[in-house]
């Protein structure tokens, strides 16, 4: 793993077609539209989401996102900013402080941190610590992750919410993601039978 400061992770992007909106907290496909999106929700087959299967989820999604090419993962925390606040105040946000700072994010780094594609695991274990922390407790969009693959064509919103949202200026990106999540089996997640979600989402485009 890698740090990259704004500027770095700023040239980048934009060299991948990603705008920047005035004050934007992750950059994003066109400047007054996000996109196209296509959102999973967590798993939570008994109503709650078991932290094995929110792994696994985590895990496929970023191999899905990858379209088997290589170039590894940018990770950005909201705006940036790795400060994260309220870290004196609740045990959830320092274990997850002390995971990212195992994984050598320093606390108040300002910009995205890259992980190789022999580090999907150490990537994984950031999302899963800035998403599952929080899971039915306190936490908001300043909790949220964005990965965003090397090729960049699309990138991937891990959201307090509990969705994980691919994000693409088109829909074939979001179709070979899509089909690469129902491939490693997590079809069942829209089954609205099988899996049980707090809110209603509207699955359109």
């Amino acid at each position: 793993m890698r740090l990259l400061d704004v500027s770095g992770f700023r040239q980048w992007a934009e060299h991948k077609g990603l705008g920047w909106e005035q004050g934007p907290h992750a950059p994003c496909f066109g400047v007054a539209e996000r996109g196209v999106s296509s959102p999973w929700p967590w798993p939570k087959p008994e109503g709650y989401a078991r932290p094995w299967q929110l792994a696994d989820l985590i895990v496929g999604a970023i191999r899905a996102a990858a379209f088997d090419e290589t170039g590894g993962f940018y990770l950005w925390p909201t705006y940036g900013n790795w400060a994260w606040g309220r870290a004196d105040d609740e045990p959830f946000y320092r274990v997850r402080n002390a995971i990212l700072h195992a994984a050598g994010i320093p606390v108040g780094f300002e910009g995205a941190a890259y992980f190789s594609d022999a580090e999907p695991d150490a990537l994984a274990a950031c999302v899963f610590a800035c998403c599952f922390m929080i899971d039915d407790c306190v936490g908001d969009a300043g909790d949220d992750s964005f990965i965003y693959p090397g090729h960049g064509r699309l990138y991937l919103h891990f959201d307090d919410e509990e969705i994980v949202w691919g994000m693409a200026a088109s829909n074939g990106p979001l179709e070979a993601f899509d089909e690469g999540l129902r491939r490693l089996g997590w079809a069942w997640l829209r089954d609205e039978a099988r899996n049980q979600w707090d809110w209603p989402l509207d699955w359109g485009s």
